[in-house]
């Protein structure tokens, strides 16, 4: 792969505001949110990375949508290859809550009911699987119907010299919701406009 230096100059231009700035560098495919089958997890995502390591970490990402287990999940599940993907690089946030939220309830099909899913620290660990995640089940008007608060013992984290680690959370912490009420309305405001 082969990335023209006038885009890498633009990316780094626009993206890079300090030489402290760190990013995120992602896939956006057809195949990651289709209507049957999910890539989400497959594609690899590079995060921590700095303005030297832009170019290396695009094509990391990119090379991944031809790595063997994407290719047997293909397989496996009868996916024509289609070989689209794009690579998002936005600026890295070092997160101390982060998540996931759905417009309609992925579970029960229910569009009158938003679905947000939370962990401490980086959402790495709620992507990932790796930690479980704090649910919550709001309707359409912005009421909290339900939740499911996880036992949190671990959250992901930036190491001191980049990368990613696990670390402890306070037990203080652990059983305390990751999302207040008030940041819970926001979210919804966000995902219903």
């Amino acid at each position: 792969l082969s990335i023209p230096n006038a885009l890498l100059s633009t990316i780094k231009r626009e993206i890079f505001i300090t030489p402290e700035t760190l990013v995120a560098v992602r896939s956006s495919g057809i195949d990651e949110d289709g209507g049957t089958f999910s890539f989400a997890g497959q594609f690899i995502t590079e995060l921590f990375v700095s303005e030297a390591t832009l170019e290396q970490a695009i094509k990391k990402v990119w090379a991944s949508a031809y790595d063997e287990r994407v290719v047997n999940y293909r397989k496996h599940n009868n996916i024509k290859a289609n070989g689209a993907i794009a690579i998002i690089v936005q600026r890295m946030v070092n997160a101390s809550v982060a998540g996931v939220a759905f417009g309609m309830n992925p579970v029960n099909g229910q569009r009158d009911e938003f679905i947000i899913s939370s962990v401490y620290g980086l959402g790495e660990g709620l992507v990932s699987g790796e930690l479980d995640s704090d649910n919550f089940v709001m309707s359409n008007k912005g009421e909290l119907i339900s939740s499911s608060i996880a036992p949190k013992t671990s959250e992901a984290c930036m190491k001191p010299n980049g990368g990613i680690m696990m670390q402890p959370v306070m037990e203080s912490k652990q059983m305390e919701p990751s999302l207040s009420s008030k940041q819970l309305i926001e979210i919804h405001g966000v995902i219903k406009s």
